[in-house]
């Protein structure tokens, strides 16, 4: 890779309303991820009790849809209450003993 290709992940963070201090969570983006992915992820860790939607720091609204993501921060929108789901992760290893 030359030097001056971009890098195919960049990170992005995801935070509830347009505070910095409650981060939903970090992940490091491959370039092919689309705004409804972003959005798919969110619906997977958090549940909400009224519609909402994604907002970045530049352009405002994210809509849903198949553009490509563009790196940033992201933050969730609500009028309502937000659920947050902790995933556990197992390792198949353990069980085979």
């Amino acid at each position: 890779m030359a030097a001056l290709d971009p890098p195919d992940r960049f990170p992005t963070k995801v935070y509830v309303g347009s505070d910095r201090e409650n981060l939903v969570g970090h992940l490091e983006t491959a370039l092919r991820v689309t705004n409804t992915n972003l959005y798919s992820m969110v619906e997977i860790v958090c549940k909400f009790t009224e519609p909402f939607h994604i907002e970045d720091t530049r352009r405002g609204v994210v809509r849903r849809d198949q553009e490509a993501l563009e790196p940033g921060n992201f933050f969730i929108i609500t009028g309502g209450g937000l659920l947050f789901f902790l995933m556990h992760y197992c390792s198949l290893l353990n069980q085979h003993r």
